[in-house]
């Protein structure tokens, strides 16, 4: 009995784990996604407004 549950409770905490995983991948990709996509439009500026 005691092995069978050990082994369901590690399922669960694996499942658990790669959701908190994929929840923290997606907040870092979306925080970089941020950045880069601010730095781009601030590089952009200038050169729209040099080139215009």
């Amino acid at each position: 009995m005691e092995p069978v549950t050990e082994l369901a409770l590690f399922g669960s905490d694996l499942t658990t784990v790669q959701l908190i995983g994929l929840a923290v991948m997606s907040l870092l990709v979306g925080i970089v996604g941020g950045i880069v996509g601010i730095a781009l439009g601030v590089v952009r500026l200038p050169v729209m407004t040099a080139v215009g």
